[in-house]
């Protein structure tokens, strides 16, 4: 079960046994279903597919997992013609829909990636989705919108499109700045991108407020980029905002690595976090580090020994 808060509701609690020092607890792993285990078939359903890209190798497996997610992608395709997050999640998520448009869906199917993001929009700011403290801002990852907007403009090259977003990313990153921006820190507050479920992922004794404060590597690395982006977008469209948001840009890059490198692990830590005063917490946050090298906030040297000092496990 996911929902680790009411585990004792579903019989998962420790027992007194003949030894006072000793309590016991069963748990079945994997239980025993025929239907789970009976084998599966797939045919490809190529009328869902029949405009999409192709790919063909000498590695049957590879092609035929390509084509299964390609109709995957098509089953996903609601009737108002969005992505759905997912089979337990209806409707568009920000964070989900912005990676997905970023990592694949922009070049896969932009105009329904365009209309997904559309419907994450309100008040001409994008919509934070729900986490820690009900949204925004002790979750404060929205951002990730920019970066599938700006996926989508590189795609099509669609001049309304970003004449269309590029107000609504002005005023979200005016109303970030002045809520999430640390003077003091020169980083952005808010929690992980990456480990959004509260008490799962944070310590137990960190409320809300805790998590505001806390100044995360991915959400730091998201919100640089998105004022790179944001300069990108001002300077085509000859905004004169052009340059606060490269020099914001520049003083979140300047933050991370003055704040969060760890000279002796050689990668960034995960977060500050302290109710008064902020110390760092010395763990590798993959999506943050990954980012980080991607979006050139670490230099060659230091992208180098982030890879080299990741941590690994007998499985990766």
């Amino acid at each position: 079960s996911w929902d680790f808060v009411n585990l004792h509701n579903k019989g998962l609690q420790l027992q007194p046994t003949n030894d006072k020092n000793i309590y016991s607890v069963t748990v079945v792993l994997n239980p025993y279903n025929e239907k789970a285990i009976s084998e599966k078939f797939w045919k490809p359903d190529t009328s869902l597919t029949v405009n999409k890209v192709r790919y063909y190798s000498d590695q049957p497996l590879v092609d035929a997992l390509f084509n299964l997610s390609l109709e995957e992608a098509a089953k996903a395709v609601e009737p108002d013609s969005t992505f759905r997050t997912g089979a337990k999640w209806a409707g568009v998520w920000t964070r989900d829909i912005s990676y997905s448009i970023l990592l694949a869906f922009a070049y896969h199917n932009p105009e329904v990636a365009k209309i997904s993001l559309r419907k994450k929009v309100k008040r001409g700011r994008i919509v934070q989705d729900t986490g820690s403290g009900g949204a925004w801002p002790v979750s404060s990852d929205r951002t990730t919108w920019i970066l599938a907007a700006w996926e989508i403009y590189q795609v099509t090259g669609d001049e309304a499109w970003l004449k269309e977003v590029f107000p609504i990313i002005a005023a979200t990153l005016a109303d970030d700045e002045q809520t999430l921006y640390n003077p003091a820190t020169g980083l952005y507050r808010g929690e992980s991108s990456f480990l959004d479920w509260r008490e799962q992922t944070y310590p137990k004794w960190m409320n809300n407020a805790d998590i505001y404060v806390s100044e995360n590597l991915g959400t730091n690395a998201v919100h640089f980029q998105a004022h790179i982006i944001a300069q990108s977008m001002a300077q085509h469209l000859g905004d004169k905002r052009a340059a606060v948001y490269a020099q914001r840009a520049e003083q979140i890059k300047k933050a991370i690595n003055r704040q969060l490198w760890l000279a002796k692990q050689q990668y960034y830590a995960q977060y500050t976090y302290g109710r008064h005063q902020l110390m760092v917490s010395p763990r590798f946050e993959a999506l943050g580090e990954a980012l980080s090298i991607l979006f050139n906030i670490a230099d060659p040297v230091k992208a180098k020994a982030i890879i080299a000092n990741a941590p690994l496990t007998t499985f990766g």
